[in-house]
């Protein structure tokens, strides 16, 4: 239930007072999120919201994803579904850029934070599916077909789960990794694309740590080891 906080018999405004589960408010769930300079000199930001998009899409790599295996066509289904669902109590996300010369494009880092009553466990979703996709699928870029494999990260945390979709395009070798973790009341997610899969899986476990750190102090707890 929404609660308000009261000021000598006012009611403020309710987007800076109504808490999440957790505790926590928009600005603070927002807050929660690095700035440029914790990932790094070399990253600018590009923008932050707390809006979550209308209509909640999959933005990754595997979005157009085509699997000849019947289980792992239904993996891809499952884990779309879990990160998309349910409806989060707050959403706060922001993009990062670290521009790049010569052939390899810039690299863009999202990180969002979603909080519920009780967190799905997306990290399940993820290990289900890299489980099941063990063979090359293939994608779209433009006109072409472009075929990629998947692979999980090495993680012994439950909570935590990502993977490696590695592919080939215009003769340069791409990874585009993405990493969530499972906390008390959040989820953190974060995924970027670059042409080293451990640089990547480097940056993104900065992100989600940082990131969860931060969940913690504005919860008023101990940052959770």
């Amino acid at each position: 239930m929404l609660r308000r906080c009261l000021s000598f018999g006012s009611i403020l405004l309710l987007s800076a007072c109504t808490l999440s589960p957790g505790g926590l408010s928009e600005k603070q769930v927002g807050s929660a999120l690095p700035t440029a300079g914790e990932l790094g000199r070399e990253w600018q930001l590009v923008g932050t919201t707390t809006q979550r998009p209308a209509e909640a899409s999959w933005d990754d790599a595997l979005t157009d994803a085509s699997a000849e295996d019947p289980a792992c066509r239904t993996a891809l289904l499952a884990l779309e579904e879990a990160l998309v669902t349910p409806e989060p109590a707050r959403f706060a996300r922001s993009v990062y850029r670290n521009p790049t010369q010569g052939a390899n494009a810039d690299r863009d880092l999202t990180v969002t934070v979603e909080t519920f009553d009780a967190p799905p466990d997306r990290p399940a979703a993820v290990r289900a599916m890299t489980e099941a996709c063990t063979e090359p699928m293939r994608t779209r870029a433009g006109i072409r077909t472009v075929t990629m494999t998947v692979t999980e990260h090495d993680d012994s945390n439950a909570n935590t789960a990502g993977y490696s979709v590695t592919y080939n395009t215009d003769g340069l070798r791409y990874s585009f990794d993405y990493v969530l973790a499972r906390r008390t009341h959040a989820v953190v997610a974060a995924s970027v694309t670059g042409p080293s899969s451990s640089a990547n899986q480097r940056l993104l476990r900065q992100a989600v740590e940082l990131t969860g750190t931060n969940l913690d102090r504005a919860g008023g707890t101990q940052p959770t080891p």
